[in-house]
């Protein structure tokens, strides 16, 4: 982890134009970059800022209290993480944890409760941006429902693979993230691998980018 104040970061051009903060916000924050598979946050621990990612993805765990882990979401470009916890709608925090190099604005919580919340135009993007992952959400089991696992297993390649098209989650886990079992999910990685959309790289595996966006868009006409 690399942490800089934001007025000093090479990076600054990155966090510029955001929906949610203004410049005086922003110098107040820092640019935080992450490391792949490195912890953006760590369950049950106190959120000690908001984040925004502007650069890289991330992935949201849920461990259960026998040590089973979840996926909740995955995270792109534009997300924000602590979200839910500004707003004191989830009291008990989750494991984050960045895809490939992954870059953070990073603001205060305490500036985000004090300043941000009794900001109304902060608080209307703030609105809309929840309720769209709130569509987002419905949307997955809908699709978990109503697609074949070939076209959710492409959708969720091309998401969760990092900047590099490398691939690399646990079938067990993503079986249960897509609702089939696990054997449906191994078989269905063959049948990839023989059409040429993945390719096997020790105990991860490297997309073909551009085959998966062709298949997932063929599939939806």
């Amino acid at each position: 982890m690399l942490k800089t104040a934001y007025q000093r970061s090479p990076k600054q051009k990155l966090a510029k134009n955001t929906p949610f903060f203004n410049e005086t916000d922003l110098k107040h924050s820092f640019i935080i970059d992450f490391e792949n598979q490195e912890f953006i946050h760590h369950q049950a621990e106190p959120l000690n800022y908001l984040f925004y990612l502007i650069k890289g993805k991330a992935k949201i765990l849920k461990t259960e209290r026998n040590g089973r882990q979840s996926i909740v979401q995955f995270l792109t470009t534009g997300d924000l993480i602590g979200d839910l916890t500004l707003v004191q709608a989830e009291t008990i925090t989750k494991d984050v944890i960045a895809l490939g190099e992954t870059c953070c604005l990073a603001v205060p919580l305490a500036y985000a409760e004090t300043v941000l919340k009794n900001k109304v135009l902060f608080m209307q993007q703030l609105s809309h941006y929840l309720g769209k992952k709130m569509i987002q959400r419905v949307d997955h089991f809908t699709t978990n429902q109503t697609y074949e696992l070939s076209y959710r297993l492409a959708e969720l390649l091309l998401v969760a693979a990092n900047h590099e098209d490398v691939y690399k989650e646990k079938h067990t886990e993503i079986a249960e993230y897509l609702g089939v079992s696990y054997r449906h999910l191994i078989y269905t990685f063959k049948q990839f691998r023989e059409r040429g959309f993945i390719q096997k790289q020790g105990t991860a595996y490297h997309i073909n980018r551009l085959a998966l966006h062709s298949f997932v868009q063929k599939m939806k006409s």
